[in-house]
């Protein structure tokens, strides 16, 4: 759990680095469409949280804890998504 209280300011990004879906995106779901998407959802959710744990209320051990699991389940599917993404834009590089 403390290696996610380290990582919790380190991981913030500024929007400008987030990726943007468009109505096209949307209306064509190819497989990295719905990646960019799952990308973008799981970034706006790691946001959403990180705005939570900054707002916690103080003196509250079980909440914290359970906010911590929360975080790095989400970080490391942040992860996963990007990892998944990167594979794909290397395989179609070599395609």
């Amino acid at each position: 759990m403390e290696e996610y209280k380290a990582n919790l300011t380190s991981n913030k990004e500024s929007d400008s680095d987030r990726g943007q879906q468009t109505e096209k995106d949307v209306q064509n779901p190819t497989p990295e469409n719905v990646l960019a998407a799952m990308n973008t959802s799981s970034i706006q959710m790691n946001k959403s949280l990180q705005q939570a744990w900054d707002t916690r209320p103080e003196n509250e051990p079980e909440l914290e804890n359970q906010l911590l699991s929360i975080l790095a389940a989400s970080q490391k599917l942040e992860r996963e998504i990007k990892a998944i993404i990167e594979r794909q834009t290397k395989k179609d590089d070599l395609d």
